[in-house]
């Protein structure tokens, strides 16, 4: 309540307070006195700031046009500022002989005005970082302790988990050893119960063996049946040998014989030695071929043990020890199950505990300083379950957390309003900037001379070739017309053996069209002198074809002119820096004198020289125009 009380008071303060350090900066009639030789720093072009507001910006001082006060001379203060991105207010805003200027605090004579601005505003924002302060270190506080808390009950949750698996393990073992132990009493008291119904000949047979399977296998695809007869030796003498023999059923109870040895009676041997409590027995391979084949009846099974005694258990006997009860051990998954049932609740209070864990981790992850987020918050203390212990303090902390967002709101208002902050600095950086970039693209616009060089291309039916300028343009490039020199130099080729080399000088002017600070469209007009370089002589070999086809050889002179009166328009586009145009070039002068002319050529014959007519050599020596692309930058 007390934190609450104190944030109002403060807010209410910031509002009466920031209301008043405006009433004094926009104060009417408020002179200051500047110094002798004061610097004012003049507005940039379209920059203006309004008189009687004080909103807080960002001037940079450098680059400006400055005027200079010589003597001390009072001006009309209009608004304050700064130059400094940081901390206070460091500069006025002025009006001296009805235009508004920038003049820093050092040239002042006395700064009173401005530093009890900046001297209010540091009291009011340090109070505001003492509530920021108190309100932070008292939800810090809580953390801790929810933290500390959160690690105790995490400790007491692992010390347990960790005891849980052992604990589990033990039951389910005894678990399986009662249930198995409950099957063998079951056992016990049903075999008890068949022993003590037999009769005194059946009981001695009983302690000699029990005959744990007997039983006839299905026929294979020869109709041969497998005999399976196995026994356990209960007798307390080693089993020498072990004779028994029966009788072969079928399905109907009838006997039948084998197809392939005609009887219908059978016997078998098993050697020992078979121990006390050993098993005894095997498998007899085909001992009938009848498919119909279904049962042997036992009549006989005679036992003789090491010691040559001999026991015989006649046909009524072994049909009682065929239903002696047979003892099974439980199945896994019977055990299984039973380890389950009795371990089920052990392993979801173990599953509670890891999931435990997982969310307190979660939650001591949430509230520590680097990781905290008020967001977060609600989840938890809406929650039930493992948060109980830590749902009050948690609530104490989010309405902690919101009051220290409500001051935190206000000290950013208050810091845009009134101080340079990191994002409000940015922000009037950025503006900065780009004033000062505008006013530098301006300033680049209108430079008065410029220079150029590029790379223009050149064709035409008989050329290939470039030409690399040098150029000084005059005159800005907001101006309708500009005029520029130029030196050059060009290559021409006829890729048929004939180049050009020289160098040259144009003059020209350039019509701008275009709106002012955008794009221009200039259409450009040249003329211009060039000196031909190189050979002055290309002596031309060729054949021709008389009118009976035979071939005759040519020979004769070219040669090419000094020099060359030459004029060019182009029209193109045109940024601040670059420039691309088309255009037609035109030699006044031709570059070859026609001395072709003057060589004697027999009438209508077919004339070649390099695989080329004679009417295609002419061609050189005529004024040609040559189309290209010019391509310029300037600096």
């Amino acid at each position: 309540m007390r934190n609450t009380t104190y944030i109002v008071s403060i807010i209410m303060m910031l509002l009466l307070g920031t209301s008043s350090i405006y009433s004094q900066n926009t104060a009417k009639n408020v002179y200051i006195k500047t110094k002798d030789n004061a610097i004012l720093y003049k507005l940039y072009e379209n920059e203006t700031y309004e008189k009687g507001v004080t909103g807080r910006h960002l001037v940079n001082l450098n680059g400006r046009k400055k005027k200079i006060l010589e003597k001390s001379t009072e001006v009309k203060l209009t608004g304050i500022t700064n130059s400094n991105a940081q901390f206070h207010y460091d500069t006025y805003i002025v009006t001296h002989k009805g235009k508004t200027f920038f003049i820093h605090k050092n040239f002042i004579q006395s700064n009173e005005y401005l530093d009890s601005i900046n001297q209010t505003l540091d009291k009011e924002y340090q109070s505001l970082i003492y509530t920021i302060e108190s309100l932070s270190y008292s939800s810090d506080s809580l953390k801790e302790e929810l933290k500390n808390q959160i690690s105790n009950k995490i400790k007491i949750i692992k010390e347990r988990e960790k005891q849980l698996p052992h604990v589990i393990d033990s039951v389910e073992q005894q678990a399986s050893k009662e249930y198995q132990a409950k099957n063998d009493k079951e056992f016990i008291k049903k075999y008890n119960s068949w022993y003590n119904g037999l009769p005194s000949s059946a009981k001695r047979a009983a302690k000699a063996i029990s005959i744990n399977e007997a039983r006839l296998l299905s026929p294979n695809s020869a109709g041969g049946c497998d005999y399976r007869f196995e026994y356990t030796n209960n007798s307390d003498k080693t089993i020498k040998y072990l004779y028994w023999s029966g009788w072969i059923y079928n399905a109907v109870d009838d006997i039948v014989y084998c197809n392939i040895r005609d009887y219908g009676n059978f016997r078998g041997k098993d050697t020992g030695p078979v121990a006390t409590g050993e098993t005894g027995g095997g498998t007899w391979d085909c001992i009938v071929y009848n498919y119909s084949a279904r049962s042997v009846k036992l009549n006989s099974v005679e036992i003789q043990y090491m010691d040559n005694s001999r026991i015989t258990i006649s046909e009524t006997d072994i049909k009682r020890l065929l239903k002696e009860p047979k003892k099974k051990s439980p199945s896994w998954s019977a055990i299984d199950s039973v380890k389950k049932s009795a371990s089920a609740t052990l392993k979801k209070e173990l599953q509670n505990y890891k999931d435990s864990i997982i969310e307190l981790n979660r939650l001591y992850r949430v509230f520590e300083s680097n990781n905290f987020k008020r967001s977060d918050i609600s989840d938890y203390t809406q929650h039930k379950g493992v948060y109980n212990h830590f749902t009050q303090i948690a609530k104490q902390i989010q309405e902690l957390e919101q009051r220290i967002s409500i001051v935190e709101t206000e000290i950013d208002s208050y810091k845009t309003n009134n101080f340079m902050n990191e994002v409000h600095n940015y922000s009037i950086i950025t503006k900065q900037e780009e004033e000062v970039k505008k006013h530098n693209n301006i300033k680049e616009k209108n430079k008065k001379v410029r220079f150029g060089t590029g790379l223009d291309f050149l064709i035409s039916d008989e050329y290939l070739g470039m030409t690399i300028p040098l150029e000084v343009i005059f005159g800005s490039y907001n101006n309708f017309v500009n005029f520029s020199i130029s030196g050059e130099y060009t290559y021409l080729n006829s890729l048929g053996g004939l180049y050009i080399n020289k160098f040259g000088t144009f003059a020209t002017l350039h019509l701008n069209f275009g709106k002012k600070g955008t794009y221009k469209f200039p259409l450009s007009l040249s003329f211009g002198y060039s000196k031909n370089l190189g050979n002055k002589i290309y002596n031309v070999t060729g054949w021709y074809y008389d009118n009976d086809y035979n071939e005759k050889q040519l020979s004769f002179p070219i040669t090419m002119n000094d020099d060359n009166l030459s004029s060019v328009i182009s029209f193109g586009v045109r940024s601040v820096h670059w420039k691309v145009a088309a255009y037609i070039r035109l030699d006044i002068t031709p570059v070859y004198d026609r001395t072709l002319k003057d060589v004697s050529i027999p009438k209508d014959e077919y004339i070649f020289y390099d695989d080329y007519k004679i009417e295609d050599l002419l061609n050189y020596s005529d004024r040609m125009p040559l189309f290209g692309i010019l391509v310029r930058y300037y600096f």
